[in-house]
């Protein structure tokens, strides 16, 4: 009898926290860091985020490390779009120029998400960068 009684009231706290830890809304993702949203900046450094979600933290960190890499070469390269609003209309004009950009960054934060996901925040030499033109 007293097992019965202990079961039931197990029961009965555990279908109340569950309840009222139930959300009353759909919450937005806030697994992820914050300098992910506001990426630093600084004198010295330019940041890049990374992120990427594989099959493996592994890949994932290589993935992410590859991405903010990529970002870094395509600011690197002088890709510039200026949108205008003329008479109602907008027009963008894309120009670029070609630069080839040595990808020499350091990892300075990583984090990794509850689903697995990576994010990794990465640091290149301002000085460095504007000495390769």
């Amino acid at each position: 009898m007293k097992r019965a009684f202990g079961f039931l009231i197990m029961t009965t706290i555990v279908v109340l926290m569950g309840c009222t830890s139930a959300p009353s809304s759909p919450k937005q993702n806030t697994d992820l860091p914050e300098w992910a949203e506001n990426v630093p900046t600084s004198e010295e450094f330019i940041y890049f985020v990374g992120y990427a979600q594989t099959h493996d933290i592994w890949s994932s960190q290589q993935r992410a490390e590859t991405r903010a890499m990529a970002k870094f070469s395509q600011w690197k390269s002088g890709v510039l779009k200026v949108e205008t609003v003329e008479s109602g209309e907008t027009v963008t004009t894309t120009s670029s120029v070609n630069a080839v950009a040595d990808v020499s960054g350091k990892v300075i934060e990583l984090y990794i998400a509850a689903d697995g996901g990576v994010y990794v925040l990465m640091a290149f030499s301002k000085t460095d960068a504007v000495a390769q033109e």
